[in-house]
């Protein structure tokens, strides 16, 4: 039997010693997702945005959206487990903006270079109303509103159109960020999914006239 050297034990035990001593990264889910973000004091053009924080090969991403098109890529982001720290190139100054997550909420500030700006942010989650837009549905049923509500602890969900008219749903299964539904709609049964996407609701209806497009915005929320 091959013997094993002196080095080769120290190695192992070294090893052993690293592995047990290394800290695990925080865990990132609670601060992943789609955040609205406002800051009051903050310039007219800057004061409402879309934080949206993703993990991408074990590091997390982050860009900020304001209006529905310009969008400002974050530098240096952390997370330790309760605050997230990241820098925002705004008008060729780096601003640090640093937050404390509490549930759904975050509270923290922008330091930019006229001082601090107090910021809050409160997560987009499912439940709430969802005003929609679905283009290639017919007229009839191309606009209306998705309700997400909770009957003890109990996802519920139906679907309002412009005249008024309600559309029950079955099969839902709900998360804080996704949904999918079946419903019956003049005799046939189609099924809905989506998920919230950069601060939107974006999914698809499957019908016997092929797959139909949505997208819906919160309501309530500026």
């Amino acid at each position: 039997m091959r013997k094993t050297s002196f080095f080769q034990t120290i190695l192992v035990i070294t090893g052993l010693m690293f592995c047990s001593f290394t800290v695990t990264n925080a865990d990132n889910a609670k601060v992943l997702g789609s955040w609205k973000v406002r800051v009051p004091d903050a310039p007219p053009e800057y004061a409402n945005s879309t934080m949206v924080v993703a993990e991408v090969g074990g590091e997390l991403k982050v860009k900020m959206i304001f209006g529905e098109s310009y969008i400002i890529e974050a530098s240096d982001v952390s997370f330790d487990g309760e605050t997230l720290k990241l820098l925002a190139g705004v008008q060729g100054n780096q601003v640090p903006i640093s937050g404390k997550i509490a549930g759904n909420t975050i509270t923290g500030s922008a330091t930019s270079p006229d001082g601090e700006l107090p910021l809050t942010a409160e997560k987009i989650t499912l439940p709430g109303t969802w005003s929609y837009k679905a283009p290639d549905a017919p007229v009839e049923y191309s606009a209306g509103k998705l309700v997400f509500t909770q009957n003890e602890g109990k996802p519920e969900a139906k679907i309002v159109f412009p005249n008024g008219a309600e559309a029950p749903v079955a099969d839902l299964k709900a998360t804080d960020i996704s949904f999918s539904f079946s419903m019956n709609l003049e005799g046939e049964t189609i099924t809905v999914s989506g998920e919230i996407a950069d601060g939107k609701l974006k999914g698809k209806s499957v019908t016997s006239q092929g797959d139909m497009g949505f997208t819906a915005t919160k309501e309530n929320v500026q």
